[in-house]
């Protein structure tokens, strides 16, 4: 997906590292707090309405990650390095 995405060799690295790093981020958090949420309720009922509620940004970020469209480095502020 984020090759198809990007307009070059160079801004396809520099956007897979952003969002690489921020989704492995978050990945590693989800069970821990999915867990740590069941240890203070003692039901898994919280943890699935986190889950469900979650969704919703996962759902709205892939259809705007799947529209027909590439993303260029000339989006990029001035001064800003892809880099």
């Amino acid at each position: 997906m984020i090759v198809l995405r990007s307009g070059s060799a160079r801004f396809t690295s520099a956007l897979s590292t952003h969002v690489q790093g921020g989704g492995y981020l978050l990945a590693a958090a989800g069970p821990f707090l999915v867990g740590a949420l069941h240890d203070a309720t003692g039901s898994w009922t919280a943890s699935l309405v986190l889950l469900m509620v979650a969704l919703i940004p996962q759902v709205l970020t892939g259809i705007g990650a799947g529209r027909n469209r590439t993303l260029a480095a000339a989006a990029q502020p001035a001064g800003a390095s892809v880099m």
